[in-house]
C-alpha cells in the first residue's frame, strides 16, 4: 500500500525560539513563482506528447525524461537496495526527483534531488508494520 502515496513528509514540532526567529523564509509568492516556472518547464518538455506532468511519465519514457548520470545511477542503486524499493517506488522517486530539479531550475536530476525525493517516501510506521 505505501507505494500508492507520492509524497509523505514527517515534520518535527517547531520550538518557541524558531517561531520568534527573524530569519526570512521564502514567501508564498516566491514559492508560487518557482512552481509556475516548473509547470512551464514541464509544459515545454512534454509538448507534442500525451504526457502533461512529471507524475505522468510512463516507465517506457523514464530514460528520456529522467535519465541519470553515473553518480546518480550509483545513488539510485544504493537507495533501491537500502530502502528495498519496488519497481513502482523506484520510478516514483525518479518522477519526484525530476520535479524537484524543475523547481530548482536544474536541467539534470542531481544526487541531492534523488536523496530529497527518497525522503518523501512514506514511513512504514504509518502503515502499522
Amino acid at each position: 500500500m505505501p507505494d500508492r502515496i507520492d509524497l509523505c513528509v514527517e515534520l518535527a514540532a517547531v520550538d518557541y525560539d524558531s517561531l520568534k526567529s527573524r530569519a526570512k523564509a521564502e514567501s508564498s509568492a516566491e514559492i508560487r513563482v518557482r512552481v509556475e516556472r516548473a509547470r512551464r518547464i514541464q509544459e515545454e518538455r512534454f509538448r507534442g506528447t500525451s504526457t502533461r506532468f512529471n507524475g505522468d511519465i510512463e516507465v517506457s519514457a523514464m530514460e528520456r525524461y529522467c535519465g541519470l548520470g553515473e553518480e546518480q545511477q550509483r545513488c539510485m542503486e544504493r537507495l533501491y537496495g537500502s530502502l528495498q524499493l519496488s519497481a513502482r517506488a523506484y520510478h516514483r522517486i525518479l518522477r519526484v526527483a525530476r520535479t524537484i530539479a524543475d523547481l530548482e531550475g536544474a536541467e539534470e536530476i542531481g544526487t541531492a534531488h534523488l536523496m530529497e525525493a527518497s525522503y518523501y517516501r512514506p514511513s512504514m510506521e504509518y502503515w502499522g508494520n
